[in-house]
């Protein structure tokens, strides 16, 4: 199973992938009943993660569950949780949660109709290179975000692997939405794209006047090079120069810092040896058992499933910018940021 969001490890703390879960963090209350959707090797791997944690119980069978997680197929995906949604339990679904547009509105559709989570399950959000540069961010040490580079270059052994259209890139759009406040101050407008024989890119505008540059690149010889760079009013990060640059705090105006020198801004976990997947679970337990807001709910599940559709469409009309829906409706104006402090 490819992790794709794995990139080279840019901070000498990474997360260590030993320990199958994070310390239990509810001892007072029931176990969440869990049903996984998908007999896959990957649904197997799932269900081991959850039973070696005490916050949850995985059933057999959905009606006896609270959650539905649903690792089916992707073109059986967005049915799987339509039907868990409409039967009143909430859904964790992996990217994409769904193939076509109309699909993505009808998860909108069904988790608002129904008053449920749909939690997007991307563990890419929690592994410490994401949480460090969030909590940068959060603090405002590097300003407001500008510009994003981020997606997946990374050669793939067969043609077999790689799934249609930018699918594998927008993997990694998930915590630029965090840093950009994507539905929560902002939102993607739209979506411009062009492709040749080896690599695609699209430019992913926002209301407020933020880009991101999204590229995916599997066919040429490279390893993965972990492509993020988030450019804000005050600063700069940059995996690809393992470091940070804050003006007026770097004391050398043409080089990178390295992130040690910004351990301040580590992310307090619960468990410094959980994997990223399992802290992912944490938040999502934390939300259903105490009334918190979805890190990455059925809006951004919506939104970043539909961007591959979007640039497909837009390079088949020679780069045509094409328009991303609302799929908050306006929401996005009104609804409180992803902060760092908040999440441990």
């Amino acid at each position: 199973m490819l992790n794709l969001i794995d990139r080279r490890d840019v901070l000498k703390w990474a997360l260590v992938a030993a320990s199958p879960g994070v310390v239990r963090a509810f001892a007072d209350e029931p176990p969440i009943r869990v049903a996984v959707n998908g007999s896959s090797e990957r649904g197997l791997e799932l269900r081991r993660l959850l039973a070696a944690d005490g916050t949850w119980r995985v059933v057999m069978h959905p009606d006896d569950a609270e959650i539905v997680l649903n690792v089916a197929p992707p073109r059986e995906r967005a049915a799987a949780s339509l039907a868990a949604l409409r039967a009143g339990k909430h859904v964790i679904t992996e990217l994409p949660a769904a193939l076509t547009l109309d699909d993505c509105q009808a998860l909108v559709d069904a988790a608002e109709q129904a008053e449920r989570q749909c939690y997007l399950l991307e563990s890419g959000c929690y592994t410490v290179e994401s949480l460090f540069v969030l909590g940068l961010f959060s603090a405002g040490l590097l300003g407001d975000a500008l510009f994003a580079e981020t997606g997946y270059c990374h050669t793939l052994a067969t043609a077999e692997n790689v799934p249609p259209g930018m699918t594998l890139a927008s993997k990694a759009l998930p915590p630029v939405g965090w840093y950009m406040n994507i539905h929560r101050g902002d939102r993607v407008r739209s979506v411009t794209a062009l492709q040749s024989v080896y690599v695609q890119d699209a430019l992913l505008t926002t209301e407020q006047g933020r880009t991101i540059a999204l590229s995916q690149n599997t066919a040429t010889p490279r390893p993965n090079e972990g492509l993020v760079r988030i450019q804000g009013t005050k600063g700069v990060y940059s995996a690809m120069r393992h470091g940070v640059y804050v003006d007026g705090r770097s004391p050398d105006g043409e080089a990178f810092e390295p992130p040690e020198a910004y351990k301040e801004y580590e992310p307090k976990l619960p468990r410094k040896s959980a994997t990223a997947e399992a802290l992912c679970f944490y938040r999502i337990a934390q939300s259903l058992r105490h009334g918190r807001p979805p890190d990455c709910d059925v809006y951004d599940a919506a939104t970043w499933s539909a961007i591959p559709l979007l640039a497909a469409d837009s390079a088949a009309k020679r780069s045509e910018p094409v328009e991303c829906p609302d799929f908050t409706r306006g929401e996005w104006r009104h609804r409180a940021p992803v902060r760092a402090e908040r999440m441990f």
